[in-house]
């Protein structure tokens, strides 16, 4: 994510410098929005891996990881319906896909015959609505920031092919609700239409059976359109 901050961050001043040509200011009203952007989670602690040796009842290790790789910055993207109550004051309903994150945790496990490096590899995709409200400073004709604060309905879906050697692969789908808060600009460049680009940043979803906890982490581009 901090390879692509520079880009985005380059693309906001722009939208600050358009921000003060001349346009019209968002309709009061229903607006819809839709868009993409870079995605990915920011991982919690690992819950380890838990091993049993000899048959039951067998005495039960637990190992923590050496290390954690993450690999994300996949395109995510989200369509959105909202209402503008007053030049300040917006409430939204999205659906916003964040793409799917790559996990490899590292393991050293010193019981023969047992590889001594042990590989968790899985993937995690976070999906689902959301519903927030929407502060919004003008600061310029046309151009305004907004701050976002509201909650996530996120599905996350862990799929870990060939858990540890085992043939099969394990695909489960795991729900939780959290605190999603955002920070964007928005420059209105005609009557209807606007642009928006926006940092989202959700609470730390909690640890499942499969795998520890996550946020997911976002900069989206939209299009914006007022009824």
């Amino acid at each position: 994510m901090r390879k692509h901050s520079a880009g985005m961050l380059v693309a906001a001043a722009g939208l600050a410098m358009l921000g003060t040509l001349p346009a019209r200011a968002a309709n009061k009203g229903f607006y819809f929005t839709g868009g993409s952007g870079i995605a990915e989670e920011d991982p919690g602690k690992s819950i380890g891996l838990n091993i049993a040796f000899g048959p039951p009842p067998a005495s039960v290790v637990h190992y923590e990881p050496d290390s954690v790789a993450v690999d994300g910055n996949d395109l995510g993207w989200g369509v959105g319906v909202g209402y503008r109550f007053s030049r300040y004051f917006s409430a939204e309903v999205e659906y916003v896909d964040y793409a799917t994150t790559d996990y490899s945790e590292q393991y050293t496990v010193d019981f023969p015959p047992l590889p001594a490096t042990l590989t968790k590899d899985y993937t995690s995709h976070v999906s689902g609505p959301s519903a927030s409200v929407l502060g919004t400073f003008p600061i310029g004709k046309g151009f305004e920031i907004y701050i976002r604060a509201g909650a996530l309905f996120a599905d996350r879906k862990i799929d870990i092919p060939g858990l540890l050697y085992v043939d099969g692969d394990l695909d489960t789908t795991f729900s939780d609700t959290v605190w999603l808060a955002g920070i964007g600009v928005d420059w209105s460049f005609a009557e209807r239409w606007g642009i928006r680009l926006e940092y989202q940043q959700s609470d730390e979803m909690d640890a499942n059976l499969l795998t520890g906890g996550a946020a997911v982490q976002a900069f989206l581009l939209r299009a914006r359109f007022s009824l």
